[in-house]
């Protein structure tokens, strides 16, 4: 009597099945498997028998399909090809699909987590065989939205998603392949990408959409997708980030050197320059910027009573207030004023040079002298002889800022990003997790029971009161309400899943007792804040002060007083400071581009968190 054979005689009689008769159920998620691990299995049963029997269900044409044991099934089928005699395999068989799918699941489940690759291909399954994403988010203890987000991907080719599972795009590029505009395009752009990590999901989708533009492109917002549809072109939205992609792209093109020759056009003939120029995005607009003089605007003037406005919304805005929208536009009108206007005499020798800003709209450095105009200018008393070009006064420093002015609301919402980041790092250690509340429910935390627990239902706070680019993972998320009956019902795994998060919600920033301070255990789990939250213009570059958005830029780019690009970057605003820094932090963003920082500051960069 074999071994299977002799282990089946100590089972409760489950029904016994030839190896032929067994297959591995569309349920089963997992479709590939480990080749040493396998063998190690199949040799593992050769010596010792199947010490674990199969489950599985009864289909249609006679066969088991196996939803639990599909590893096992594997090794048996390798042990058979082997030449060895493998006998009658007990199954246990499920009542109905319901019960199938929930051993799918629990066996899973005690597993790791399914690749991505895995789940697309599971789910689309189920799906074909009629299953709603409501009945795939119970079996595998995922939410809908979960399920939604992963089908979204499901009309990818098998070679997408082979090479996803192979580990030769990260889910990003695998995503972008959604806009292919057929099966031959996306496998033909797939042989160029394959484990290529320089592609960026953008380009990806860009190269299949025929070179059109995003909607969130510079040029797509300055012609604006309103007139663009106006004109007739097309637009095509990405099933997975719900991006909108411009596809006549020499039609956009037009739009916009119309609108442009219409600029051009308005500052010659209606506000009397000499001339106007465009800086198109392919060359630095600061190797441009140097080729020209500058002339200095005649002195504005305000009223008494301005220049107090003035000077209190400056402090307000330079201390890291928010100032309301009629403020910002006040603030800026006033220093509009303050900073003077060119005369008609200057008009008519100096020139613009304009571009478009990252968000559309149109900027321009006035003023400016040709070298064939520079004589004129010069006598004209528009120019000193020998005057610097227009890249900035080389000789004025930004100065160092006396210390970031944080808000006390800023400072809030820095701590609760903080403390996100340690509750989302914390759910990938459960041991230490357990043993923090085992400590405080022990008493061996004395009379600091609240140590680093708050044992309460109303969980400490982890949501800035601006968030911005800051993201908590669904896991870390609160379930629904349920019967208790409906929660002990849930598989093992899902139910402990639900203690640990619970556990993590309630870490919090407690007493400094008994070396049991968060920051102490923060340094042992290596808590990344950036894991979950970006510095943006909403949540930190817009509630600082103008001296250090300065000072940032020059450490995070290795600028001095003397860089051209810092020199243009002192004389803007500061919501433009802080629009240009968001951009910054944003992978593959135009300021990334435009800026071209080095592997050494995209580091620097990517790892960059406030000192509060």
């Amino acid at each position: 009597m074999n071994a299977i054979r002799a282990f089946q005689d100590h089972q409760n009689a489950l029904p016994l099945f030839s190896l032929d008769q067994l297959l591995l159920d569309d349920l089963n998620p997992r479709r590939e498997h480990d080749d040493e691990a396998l063998a190690a299995l199949a040799e593992s049963i050769r010596v010792c028998g199947l010490v674990q029997n199969l489950g599985g269900r009864l289909l249609g044409d006679g066969r088991i399909g196996i939803v639990a044991g599909g590893r096992r099934l594997a090794a048996l089928t390798l042990l058979a090809g082997e030449g060895f005699e493998v006998g009658p395999v007990p199954v246990a068989l499920a009542a109905s699909e319901e019960i199938a799918l929930l051993w799918s699941q629990a066996e899973n489940a005690a597993r790791e987590a399914l690749r991505p690759a895995e789940e697309i291909l599971a789910y689309r399954r189920l799906t074909g065989s009629g299953r709603s994403f409501a009945d795939i988010a119970k079996a595998f203890g995922v939410t809908e939205a979960h399920v939604a987000r992963r089908m979204k991907l499901a009309g990818l080719s098998d070679d997408v998603l082979a090479a996803l599972r192979a580990g030769d795009l990260t889910l990003d590029q695998a995503a972008a392949f959604t806009v292919a505009p057929s099966e031959e395009a996306a496998l033909a752009l797939l042989e160029r990408v394959r484990g290529d990590g320089y592609w960026r999901a953008e380009s990806i989708r860009r190269e299949l959409t025929g070179e059109g533009a995003e909607a969130r492109d510079r040029i797509a917002k300055f012609v604006t997708l309103e007139d663009y549809r106006a004109a007739g072109g097309a637009v095509e939205g990405d099933l997975f980030s719900e991006a909108v992609y411009l596809r006549d792209k020499p039609l956009l093109e037009r739009l916009a050197a119309e609108k442009i020759a219409a600029i051009k056009a308005r500052i010659t003939e209606v506000e009397g320059w000499l001339w106007a120029e465009y800086v198109d995005d392919s060359v630095n607009r600061y190797t441009v910027l140097d080729k020209f003089d500058g002339m200095p605007r005649a002195p504005g003037d305000l009223t008494e009573a301005e220049a107090t406005e003035y000077d209190t919304l400056s402090e307000r805005s330079d201390n890291g207030d928010d100032l309301d929208p009629d403020e910002e536009a006040r603030l800026e009108a006033l220093a509009d004023r303050l900073d003077g206007t060119h005369t008609e005499g200057q008009r008519a020798v100096g020139g613009v040079l304009f571009w478009i800003g990252y968000d559309g709209t149109v900027e321009r450095r006035d003023g400016l002298v040709r070298a064939e105009d520079r004589a004129v200018a010069v006598e004209a008393g528009y120019l000193r002889d020998g005057a610097g070009r227009s890249g900035g006064d080389a000789s004025v420093g930004a100065g160092e800022p006396e210390g970031p002015v944080f808000s006390g609301a800023l400072s809030a919402d820095i701590g609760r990003v903080r403390l996100g980041a340690t509750q989302v790092t914390l759910l990938r250690e459960p041991a230490i997790l357990t043993d923090m509340l085992a400590y405080v429910l022990s008493g061996a935390a004395g009379q600091h029971a609240g140590t680093f627990l708050d044992l309460t239902l109303g969980a400490p706070e982890v949501q800035p009161e601006k968030p911005g680019a800051y993201e908590l993972p669904e896991a870390l998320a609160s379930r629904e309400a349920m019967d208790f009956a409906a929660f002990r019902a849930l598989p093992d795994a899902d139910r402990r899943a639900s203690l640990l998060a619970g556990i993590a919600r309630l870490v919090c920033r407690g007493w400094r007792d008994r070396g049991a301070t968060l920051e102490v255990i923060a340094a042992e789990i290596g808590v990344d804040p950036r894991e979950v939250w970006r510095p943006d213009a909403e949540n930190f570059f817009g509630r600082v002060t103008v001296p250090y958005l300065d000072a940032t830029i020059r450490d995070l780019l290795d600028w001095t007083d003397e860089t051209p690009a810092f020199a243009e970057f002192r004389k803007l605003k500061k919501k433009d400071k802080a629009a240009i820094l968001e951009g910054l932090f944003a992978e593959g963003s135009p300021v990334r581009t435009e800026y071209a920082p080095t592997p050494e500051q995209i580091a620097r960069i990517d790892h960059w968190m406030p000192e509060t």
